[in-house]
């Protein structure tokens, strides 16, 4: 099974590689669009959609079942919280992937307590 998709990729059959669908979740328009422009110019990786609500963002992913969540809040806010929520809710193997601006031990804890699958500076991205 992938990790990124929950595909099983154990068919001995060709089959045509799944689209990796991802949800980019940050308030910041620039940066979000920006990532969006990026990501959907690679072969096999698809931007369904862009939230910069914590509302917006739990539609989404209960409408959309993105594969990955790119969210770029720090773990700690309400915001994050209601997303992660909604990833546990809806039962979808949606991965939430942390983009953060400052690396803080309290934090990383925090992402990984309420399910984060990765955590990656937004300066790398």
């Amino acid at each position: 099974m992938s990790i990124l998709t929950g595909a099983d990729q154990t068919s001995n059959s060709a089959t045509v590689p799944e689209v990796i669908r991802v949800l980019l979740i940050d308030d910041q328009n620039l940066f979000r669009d920006g990532i969006a422009n990026l990501l959907n110019s690679q072969a096999g990786i698809e931007v369904v959609a862009c939230a910069d609500t914590a509302l917006a963002a739990v539609e989404a992913i209960r409408k959309l079942s993105p594969n990955i969540a790119l969210m770029g809040w720090p773990a700690s806010s309400v915001n994050s919280h209601k997303v992660f929520a909604a990833v546990q809710e809806t039962k979808f193997h949606t991965r939430v992937i942390m983009l953060i601006d400052q690396e803080l031990k309290e934090d990383f804890v925090e992402a990984v307590r309420q399910g984060c699958c990765g955590i990656d500076r937004k300066s790398v991205v």
